[in-house]
């Protein structure tokens, strides 16, 4: 445990280089036109998210730098006063997602 204020040497952090692929798609309102300016997430749990985008104005959204394993994707947006969401989980591995379909 280290104080506020406290100082701490002698400690060594290694970074291991690792691929990342891009995610790219869409997020579609239940009537299936684009949704957009949604806030999107993308995260290993929905508590603690690791990207956060919005839509763009055809809502389309990208996230560039993910790396494999299994990754939680959500949005929510509010149109006429409820908030709609929508979740989903992925797997990446060792290539680019460029069709994910996000329907509210």
């Amino acid at each position: 445990m280290l104080p506020p204020g406290g100082e701490l040497s002698d400690i060594e952090i290694k970074l291991l280089a690792v691929p990342a692929h891009s995610v790219c798609g869409v997020l579609l309102k239940s009537d299936g036109t684009p949704a957009p300016k949604a806030a999107i997430t993308f995260g290993e749990d929905a508590l603690l998210p690791i990207f956060r985008v919005e839509s763009e104005p055809d809502g389309t959204f990208g996230f560039p730098l993910v790396t494999d394993g299994e990754w939680r994707i959500s949005a929510e947006a509010e149109s006429g006063g409820v908030t709609l969401r929508a979740a989903q989980w992925m797997k990446i591995a060792g290539r680019e997602l460029g069709d994910v379909k996000l329907h509210l």
